[in-house]
């Protein structure tokens, strides 16, 4: 699901409201947050229960992100739907995002491995930040279910 709406990165798209996830899905989108909250709703559709996580390093002119966790089996799992990453532990577990800001050694260039070079050094001068700072607002996605 993560690779899937890693490919809707679209940075031509510039519409900055959100519409529908079937839009984002459809047209693609230069938004983290909106890359998050389509793989966060498909992930919902299917019967997982999934959160949205906005993080700032908290500066004065902060750098923000968005990405996804789902829960499964024994906890959270974060993926990067922007990016079409995941961070994973020594035992090949997806790690959560309380993991990783507790823990930002796995973010890293080897983690960021299908990134271009150019874009890899980019992000990973402020995304260590981002983790660390521990600003963040969780959002769940409830999806409606129809009743007869």
């Amino acid at each position: 699901m993560n690779d899937f709406v890693a490919t809707k990165l679209n940075l031509n798209e510039t519409q900055w409201e959100i519409g529908s996830p079937r839009r984002i899905l459809e047209t693609g989108s230069r938004y983290c947050g909106h890359l998050s909250d389509a793989m966060a709703t498909l992930l919902e559709t299917g019967g997982y229960t999934a959160r949205v996580i906005h993080l700032s390093d908290g500066l004065t002119d902060p750098h923000t992100h968005s990405v996804t966790e789902v829960w499964y089996g024994d906890g959270w799992h974060l993926y990067d739907p922007t990016y079409g990453f995941k961070f994973i532990s020594d035992g090949g577990r997806v790690l959560s995002y309380n993991e990783l800001r507790l823990d930002r050694s796995r973010i890293s260039e080897t983690a960021m491995g299908q990134l271009k070079p150019k874009v890899r050094r980019r992000v990973l001068t402020w995304m260590p930040a981002v983790y660390a700072s521990g600003y963040h607002h969780f959002y769940y996605i409830r999806t409606l279910k129809h009743r007869r």
